[in-house]
């Protein structure tokens, strides 16, 4: 029987500094808004302050996938790493020495935002490398590592923000970077040699290239297909629920809080599901994810008040499920040196229909209501259903799914 990847020192390490990495950083998420808020008491530029912080993601995650497929994936964790350190910490240098203003928050908060693109990109691509035979267990533990900051992560921040001030809790956030630095170290992430960047030219040529390749794999435009799609179809679903539990329940706070909570422990269970069964083709677990998640909208249409938080429960899980089921199929079927750029195309994908959702289902709701909002998404969750039952990704198998990635990457080489 295999030793569980917990039990391995290099993933131990780097599961570690993951989490002690995701942590701070949902310091960061809460305060610096806050602490936007404090300097100008205006919603307007807290706004200004997540439209910096997310619009780098939506238009850099391409050209810095083609840049990690160029660089030392080790070298670019590192150097992410390194640059959030030195941004975040220039924020309470700034304020204690009374030099800081709003519009230095949104520049550091834009290059706080970069840096991020660049390590999640080359962390994509560098954990296949690492942990070649156990891609499945690295990624679904690494999810775990994952939901489980993101459930303590607020809980902490709240806990700190009541008795420390904001510039020391950016301080005590700066800090967190410097453990994965010295943890990824032990964990030995491969210090690949990927060419390097000659030129501006070259990055994007590389990027119309990495596009090409997944344009012309009916693999990877099944895959892109069903995500999107399935994005659009629901992620803006949890606006719905709770306006829905709010407004048209009343229901109190500590209430949401608790959905909210059980929503959280539902991604948890799901980073486990796909561990249990990793017999099961990764297509099918593709399908059997979206399944379960359209279910957990469905509930939601049953006429009970109480059901709420099973229906984000069972959500969650088939959404935590669908992504570690779509992050290994990209990362056992894609060659190396494209990893970074077909995830980065993806993730810019993901990333443009998440605004889309919010605002079609959010509109859906305020003009009649959260059911017909929910009968939206779990309509438009069908098609992505039968795209991915129709399509390749379903019935094709795992030397299929070579030979057509093989023939898209000749298409792009020639």
């Amino acid at each position: 029987m295999a030793t569980s990847i917990w039990r391995t020192p290099r993933f131990l390490f780097y599961a570690t500094g993951s989490i002690v990495n995701n942590l701070g950083n949902q310091l960061y998420f809460l305060v610096l808004p806050l602490m936007v808020y404090s300097m100008t008491h205006s919603a307007l530029n807290m706004s200004v302050m997540a439209v910096c912080e997310a619009l780098p993601q939506v238009l850099l995650s391409l050209f810095a996938g083609a840049l990690v497929d160029r660089l030392s994936r080790r070298t670019v964790i590192f150097s992410a790493l390194c640059f959030q350190a030195v941004c975040c910490s220039m924020i309470p240098i700034l304020y204690f020495t009374d030099l800081l203003q709003v519009w230095m928050l949104y520049i550091l908060g834009t290059m706080l935002s970069i840096g991020q693109i660049f390590l999640r990109s080359a962390e994509f691509a560098a954990v296949p490398a690492m942990f070649p035979d156990r891609k499945l267990e690295a990624s679904a533990g690494l999810s775990s590592c994952f939901t489980a900051t993101t459930i303590m992560g607020p809980l902490l921040a709240g806990l700190l923000i009541a008795s420390l001030e904001y510039p020391t809790l950016l301080v005590i956030n700066s800090l967190t970077y410097f453990a994965p630095i010295l943890l990824c170290l032990w964990s030995r992430i491969p210090h690949e040699n990927m060419g390097g960047v000659r030129s501006a030219r070259q990055v994007l040529t590389d990027t119309k290239n990495g596009l090409r390749f997944i344009l012309s794999s009916r693999i990877l435009v099944s895959i892109a297909l069903v995500m999107g799609l399935s994005n659009f179809a629901d992620s803006g679903i949890l606006t719905v629920v709770l306006f829905h539990l709010k407004h048209e329940l009343t229901k109190p706070d500590n209430y949401i809080s608790f959905v909210l909570m059980v929503n959280g422990l539902g991604m948890l269970v799901g980073t486990f599901v796909p561990q249990k069964f990793k017999w099961l083709a990764k297509g099918k677990m593709m399908f059997a994810a979206l399944l379960i998640n359209n279910i957990g909208v469905a509930m939601f249409l049953l006429p009970v008040t109480w059901i709420a938080p099973f229906a984000l429960f069972t959500g969650s899980i088939g959404g935590m499920m669908l992504h570690i089921a779509y992050t290994v199929l990209i990362q056992e079927s894609v060659p190396n040196d494209m990893l970074g750029r077909v995830n980065g195309a993806m993730r810019t994908l993901i990333l443009i229909t998440f605004p889309l959702s919010t605002s079609m289902l959010g509109s859906i709701t305020g003009f009649f209501g959260s059911v017909t909002a929910f009968i939206t998404a779990v309509s438009l969750s069908i098609i992505p259903l039968l795209i991915i039952l129709r399509g390749p990704v379903f019935r094709f198998s795992q030397q299929q799914l070579q030979e057509d990635l093989l023939s898209s990457q000749a298409k792009v080489i020639s």
